[in-house]
């Protein structure tokens, strides 16, 4: 039955290893209970999406499906245009976000050291966009190319992994009584995000590794360019979201809704689903 269900048990095992930790955290943030959760049971749980994937493949396919996510975890050598890409998307548009927001608005909030930087990049790829893309884009997007289409199945992920977080955000209640009109956006931006994920899965033949890179990329640059913004402002990142939304809208329409899913590489993903199914 988890066999022919892989997908539906995928989300609900992660949404089950996630929330039953955040929800009474969040329950304990804003006042209706008293729970104490350690820190290290925290940070696996976030961790969910990794731990259930390979989880899974480890149960169903063993080591032959363990094998075939692993090598797109370290499959790094694609053409050097997909990482001018994800620096374009990931880096520089937020960059530009913070760029337009003082300039409209007259103010200067400046980021970090440029070395602050490279210090986020590397304490949030463990943490984060590693273990969400070996779930998300490693496990979770070719199953459901197998039946849906490519921008569907961005859709359906970009659903799930948005809403995933929002335990998350109201444990750490980061912007106060605005958390909840954050999250909102937030959400939003992850239809965009995983639109452009599966974009570059795809065009890469199944590359994880930039996925991971692009995720990370993201997650890094928010809190680089964002962290000395003033109060629970978050204008920025809702312009920012804008230019993800625009950007995925034209990548739709370069591709013809396709998102390069090429012929090939469904053949491949068959091939490895049939491993995963055992």
């Amino acid at each position: 039955m988890i066999r022919k269900h892989m997908a539906v048990f995928f989300v609900l095992f992660t949404y089950l290893l996630t929330w039953s930790v955040e929800l009474p955290l969040a329950v304990t943030k804003y006042g209706y209970a008293s729970i104490h959760i350690s820190k290290s049971l925290q940070t696996i749980c976030t961790l969910s999406p990794g731990i259930i994937a390979l989880t899974l493949t480890a149960v169903f396919s063993k080591w032959a499906g363990l094998k075939t996510l692993f090598r797109e975890v370290v499959k790094w050598r694609v053409k050097f245009k997909w990482y001018i890409i994800i620096i374009i998307l990931g880096i520089l548009l937020c960059g530009l976000s913070l760029f337009l927001f003082n300039s409209i608005f007259g103010q200067i909030n400046k980021p970090e050291p440029a070395y602050n930087f490279l210090f986020y990049f590397l304490l949030i790829l463990p943490l984060s966009a590693l273990w969400e893309e070996l779930g998300w884009r490693g496990f979770l997007l070719p199953i459901l190319q197998e039946k849906y289409s490519p921008l569907k199945a961005s859709m359906i992920i970009g659903f799930v992994w948005g809403l995933w977080h929002l335990p998350i955000y109201l444990a750490i209640d980061p912007y106060g009584d605005k958390t909840i009109i954050f999250f909102f956006f937030m959400f939003i931006g992850c239809f965009a995000l995983s639109t452009i994920a599966t974009w570059l899965y795809n065009s890469t033949n199944g590359s994880l590794f930039i996925c991971i890179f692009f995720h990370n990329a993201v997650n890094t640059s928010a809190a680089y360019f964002y962290s000395n913004l003033k109060g629970h402002e978050f204008r920025p990142f809702i312009i920012w979201i804008i230019f993800l939304g625009v950007s995925a809208i034209l990548i739709c329409l370069k591709t013809k809704l396709t998102l390069n899913n090429s012929g090939q590489f469904k053949i491949t993903e068959e091939q490895s689903l049939k491993n995963l199914a055992g």
